[in-house]
């Protein structure tokens, strides 16, 4: 395999920063589709990664299930989950090393942000899409949270297909 899955490169980010990081933990809010356009495929499948898939979509499930072996799919709204307990149950420990949130509306992805930073887990590198391109709200609240958790931002709203999107953070233990 050789094709990145992210849809403005998350996935290639993630094994960038990691230097390549075998048998490393994810969660994954927002997943939607097993393969198609996931910032998680590459590091199961290519690197043998392990974590938890989160959706409140129930049509992913079955091709989660038969698709994702590396993985946990969990069915719900994120913002009423306890995440270190699902860590735990799931034997991830922390610091997880990556947090991919991509929830819609933009404004459910900045509170379950929130929400999941405030459970106090920790985690090596988050992407999180802030669909400026659409909506043109300010990522300032986004950035001033994580830099006040000691993730420093690396790309920023990176352009492209859809402009700016994303943006990218790695926890300051990591540089």
């Amino acid at each position: 395999m050789s094709a990145w899955y992210g849809q403005i490169g998350q996935d290639k980010f993630v094994v960038d920063v990691l230097k390549g990081k075998r048998h490393g933990t994810f969660l994954d809010v927002g997943c939607h589709e097993a393969r198609n356009l996931s910032n998680t495929w590459y590091l199961e499948k290519e690197l043998g990664w392990r974590g938890i898939a989160v959706d409140c979509d129930p049509a992913w499930m079955g091709q989660w299930a038969a698709e994702r072996s590396g993985s946990v799919f969990v069915l719900g709204d994120a913002c009423g989950m306890d995440f270190p307990a699902l860590l735990a149950a799931q034997h991830l420990s922390q610091p997880v090393d990556y947090l991919s949130l991509d929830l819609e509306p933009p404004e459910a992805t900045w509170r379950c942000l929130q929400y999941i930073m405030g459970q106090g887990v920790r985690f090596n590198v988050v992407t999180f899409e802030t669909d400026f391109y659409r909506y043109q709200a300010s990522r300032d609240p986004s950035r001033e949270l994580m830099a006040s958790l000691g993730y420093d931002l690396i790309r920023p709203g990176v352009p492209g297909m859809f402009g700016q999107q994303d943006d990218f953070y790695v926890h300051r233990s990591l540089t």
